[in-house]
């Protein structure tokens, strides 16, 4: 029985071990697209802008509830990212109708 719990503690210490390292790798990966890839770093201020906008007005393009008056922040990617401009989402109905 002893023999069995070890045996599970160096098999979770392993996984825990290679999750580390995957996600040093992963890391490093963004870091360097984001240090020489201008394409990634817009990528990632716009994606940080529409975040900071969903996070303002609680909603996602058309979709969910607003928070405010809209008056959310308004930045580079108000039309869409990129060549992804064709967005389709709808209006969440009210609750009960």
């Amino acid at each position: 029985m002893v023999r069995n719990q070890r045996h599970r503690s160096r098999v979770a210490q392993a996984a825990t071990e290679y999750m580390m390292v995957v996600s040093v790798i992963i890391i490093a990966v963004v870091g360097a697209s984001y240090a020489y890839v201008p394409t990634f770093r817009n990528g990632v201020a716009c994606l940080a802008d529409e975040v900071s906008t969903m996070l303002d007005t609680g909603r996602i393009g058309n979709a969910g509830i607003k928070r405010d008056d809209g008056a959310g922040a308004a930045g580079c990617c108000s039309g869409g990212c990129g060549n992804n401009t064709s967005r389709t989402a709808t209006a969440v109905p009210p609750a009960g109708s």
